[in-house]
């Protein structure tokens, strides 16, 4: 019997395999030749992707009702056993059964479209071929069947059996869970069958093509996601109605009644009320067993008659319908003149048209195309528990955008970014026809994409409104939208960019597939940074002033400004006939130094935080509840400096000159280095003489700026203390910790903008404009509040833009970075020492700030370098 379920289950490989080989083949379209050429290279890639989405489905199918179970109020609480047997038989029955369900809904609504694509019937054509009799050809097909979910069944037979362990640490009834859940499984499979079967009367009919069919697929499809949408709700209905149908029922002096009349039940309460019944065996009831076991017996009985169903169906599949034949005589055709009138679109109409049909015709594509606006829905569900329990208005809307923006304006983008750029490699026929204009199939998918973006949003938004019972929620959401469109303009021009890109122009077809999911890994994570910059300016804002109207409208004129950006920088990818004359891709943030710069510092911010964020939430969950506040404050100040470090290495030595290529191109490490003018030829002694002296002079400006305007205390207990309060609690890790901004500050500001920044002004220009640069990128004090009050933060923007100025022009001068980084670090760390200042007024402290930390040292410093290297004019290398 083992071999032969082995040979059955290898078997279907070959099938299930072919069926989705069949189903990219009809994907790729007219790039079928490179999809061939992919396979050929990669002979496991097929059965990875097989593997790869039943994982992802598996995951989901999983995930979705339990996210509902841990978000519904004391639910969890309601799971622990109770004294009275009565009340924990029906609490376990009903939260368990709720669970089983919401399996089988996932299930039909992740696998419908597999198993509808099966029970076409085309995967089992050629095994009628081969002389099977039918009985092991039936086996054949159910075993293929069985192997198109399988990861997904499996997963449904663990999942209750593992919940039901972690509640009740009962090994006895964790295994007749198990038990009762591998016929639930059967179960699931021939009700998916049986449905998939009808479904596929309508989807995968190849005769079916009129507009009438086309019709009932759309109809079909809106059917599905209505389903899903009023599943989702009724369970979070259901789930917050929970605790107060369980308060009833335990005071109610009916509910044995309710238990007896529930465990007849086959299907779902059936199974659960029976394995239930053995957390207390001897205090339960004998009519209760009866009626339970008979529940459980007419639950195999409908499972069987159900299996049945599910071969008959199957049967009729792999023996082939029957086809009704007409036969009429010619003299009775009435045959007659067909007119054909050809309709006339503009070409951005007839791309958006195109990508419609293939979607109706291709349910794989359809779905890629309505999976976002579901996962959103199904997601503002599920968080929305979190949003009832505050009762500060202020705070829902906070956390509204919160989720809002990071589930819909990270997930969504990728998904509609993936699923039509998919697509424009089908319907050539269609394209063939019209003139290729890279600018008109972008505008059109562009189109469409922000319809469905703008859809998902103002439907989140909607239910979030209802939720939270404000219009206030509707308002903030459409100011937010902007932002939200932004997001998705930013993954549609990177995917581009990455792998349509062209000598003289930018194409939407992937011709670059190589290093996919490096690719994609950038695109995610540069969104999830954008956002999370973009929410920490709102909370920002919010703590300037919590008003509803003022962060709507902040958000709308962020928004505003984005897009406008973007606007332009699409016309500038995408430029118009005329402009093709003299135009040629890439180099952008080499010829335009402003935006390399801005990629540049949107690096060395976002990518640290998104990463160290990460690891702190995680320290958090699974370290801080078992050890002191203190020993996780001291984990965070030591893994931080560790992580930022690592981070900003990834940043600087591969992503920027492989990925960005800056600053003259996509170079080798070595000469990248050489570049940035590191390892360069150089006189390092005499280099790291001049950083040292430099230090020393910024020490006598700041000590004798001290004695003028202020009242200076000389301590060495600043820094010498191991991990106290001062200085960012890392006292003498400052050594450490300051390495980071004075090794990859000094790269990113003189290496790579200095150095790009030359490229198209003169060297005075440069050095005036870097140092400008360098003092205004202390603007993000603002947000991370590290001022102690907005007046110091704009003082520390002035002296820092000189010091800029003196870092650059030293930079110049000696072509090394090596005094650029000793100045910085020092300046960091033992400048500390001169911080204890105290001032009669906030004018002399500004006055202190401006001269004797900016523009004293800065001319002493200049002066220095300058009679210390040779007097020749600065000039380009």
């Amino acid at each position: 019997m083992k071999n032969k379920f082995i040979e059955y289950y290898s078997m279907a490989k070959f099938i299930s395999h072919e069926v989705f080989y069949e189903a990219q083949m009809k994907q790729a379209g007219s790039r079928q030749a490179s999809f061939l050429e992919k396979c050929e290279k990669n002979k496991k890639y097929i059965g990875n992707m097989v593997v790869l989405l039943k994982i992802i489905s598996s995951f989901m199918i999983v995930l979705l009702p339990l996210i509902y179970l841990v978000s519904g109020p004391n639910v969890l609480d309601l799971l622990v056993p109770n004294s009275n047997m009565e009340i924990t038989v029906i609490t376990y029955g009903i939260i368990f059964s709720i669970l089983m369900t919401s399996y089988l809904s996932y299930l039909v609504l992740f696998g419908l479209y597999t198993m509808g694509a099966y029970m076409s019937g085309e995967s089992f054509y050629w095994l009628r071929t081969l002389p099977i009799s039918k009985p092991k050809l039936r086996k054949y097909a159910f075993m293929t069947l069985f192997r198109s979910i399988d990861l997904q069944l499996i997963s449904l037979c663990l999942a209750i059996p593992i919940m039901m362990f972690i509640f009740t640490h009962n090994l006895v009834l964790t295994f007749l869970s198990f038990l009762i859940s591998i016929p639930n499984a059967i179960f699931c499979l021939c009700f998916l069958i049986f449905i998939g079967e009808r479904v596929s009367r309508v989807i995968f009919n190849p005769e079916t093509t009129s507009k009438k069919s086309t019709r009932m697929k759309i109809l079909v499809f809106s059917v599905i996601i209505g389903l899903s949408i009023g599943m989702n709700i009724t369970l979070q209905l259901v789930f917050f109605t929970l605790e107060g149908t369980l308060a009833y029922f335990s005071l109610s002096p009916y509910t044995n009644i309710w238990n007896l009349i529930l465990s007849l039940i086959p299907y779902p309460f059936a199974p659960i009320y029976f394995i239930s019944l053995f957390i207390s065996p001897t205090n339960t009831s004998l009519s209760l067993w009866a009626t339970s076991t008979i529940g459980f017996l007419l639950f195999l009985g409908i499972t069987y008659l159900m299996s049945r169903k599910a071969l008959k169906s199957l049967s009729a599949v792999i023996g082939g319908r029957k086809e009704k034949k007409y036969k009429r005589k010619i003299e009775d055709l009435n045959i007659e003149e067909i007119k054909i009138e050809v309709a006339k679109y503009g070409p951005i109409k007839a791309y958006i048209k195109k990508d419609l049909t293939t979607a109706a015709r291709d349910p794989q594509s359809a779905m890629l195309l309505i999976m976002p606006m579901i996962m959103t829905i199904i997601m503002i569900i599920s968080f929305s528990s979190g949003l009832t329990e505050v009762s500060d208005l202020n705070i829902q809307l906070l956390s509204f955008l919160m989720v809002s923006l990071l589930i819909i304006s990270t997930m969504n983008p990728l998904m509609l970014v993936m699923g039509l750029m998919n697509m424009e490699e089908s319907g050539f026929a269609i394209t063939s026809s019209l003139p290729i204009l890279p600018r008109d199939q972008a505008k059109a998918k562009l189109i469409l994409m922000i319809i469905i973006q703008s859809i998902s949003f103002i439907v989140s938004t909607i239910f979030a409104s209802i939720i939270i019972q404000s219009f206030w929620v509707v308002i903030v959401g459409l100011c937010a939208l902007p932002i939200s469109l932004g997001f998705l303009f930013i993954a549609f021009m990177m995917k581009i960019m990455l792998f349509g890109k062209m000598k003289y122009k930018y194409i939407t077809e992937e011709i670059y597939k190589e290093k996919k999911i490096r690719k994609w890994l950038l695109i995610g994570l540069m969104n999830l940074g954008l956002v999370f910059l973009n929410f920490t300016i709102i909370m920002v804002l919010a703590s300037i002033y919590m008003e509803v109207w003022f962060l709507a409208s902040a958000m709308l004129l962020i928004g505003g400004i984005i897009l406008c950006v973007l606007f332009v920088a699409f016309d500038k990818m995408f430029p118009s006939f005329k402009g093709y004359k003299s135009y040629i891709t890439g180099g952008s943030l080499r010829k335009n130094p402003i935006f390399g710069a801005i990629a540049v510092l949107l690096l060395y911010w976002c990518l640290p935080f998104i990463v160290l964020n990460l690891i702190y939430l995680t320290i958090s969950l699974f370290i801080n509840p078992i050890i002191d506040p203190i020993g996780f404050n001291n984990i965070r100040r030591i893994v931080g400096p560790i992580t930022e470090f690592s981070v900003l290495a990834l940043i600087f030595i591969i992503i920027v000159p492989k990925w960005l290529s800056l600053p003259y191109g996509s170079k080798k490490l070595n000469q990248y280095l050489k570049d940035i003018k590191i390892t360069n030829k150089q006189n390092y002694i005499k280099n790291i003489l001049i950083g040292i002296i430099s230090f020393l002079i910024i020490v006598f400006s700041l000590y004798m700026g001290s004695l003028i305007f202020g009242n200076y205390t000389f301590s060495f207990d600043r820094i010498f203390h191991i991990l106290d309060t001062v200085y960012f609690g890392l006292g003498a890790f400052i050594f450490l910790y300051m390495l980071i901004p004075a090794i990859w500050e000094e790269i990113a500001f003189r290496g790579i903008n200095t150095s790009i920044f030359k490229e198209k002004y003169n060297t005075i220009n440069t050095i005036i404009m870097c140092g400008l640069l360098f003092g205004l990128s202390h603007l993000i004090n603002f947000l991370t509040l590290i001022g102690e009050s907005p007046l110091s933060t704009v003082e520390q923007i002035i002296y820092a833009s000189f010091m800029g100025i003196t870092l650059s022009y030293t930079y110049f001068k000696t072509r090394s970075l090596i005094p650029c980084i000793i100045i910085h670090y020092c300046f960091n760390v033992f400048g500390t020492l001169f911080i204890p200042i105290v001032f009669d007024s906030t004018l002399l402290e500004g006055i202190y700030s401006i001269i004797f930390i900016g523009i004293i040292p800065m001319i002493l410093i200049i002066l220095f370098v300058y009679t210390t290297q040779n007097s020749q004019i600065l000039k380009r290398e």
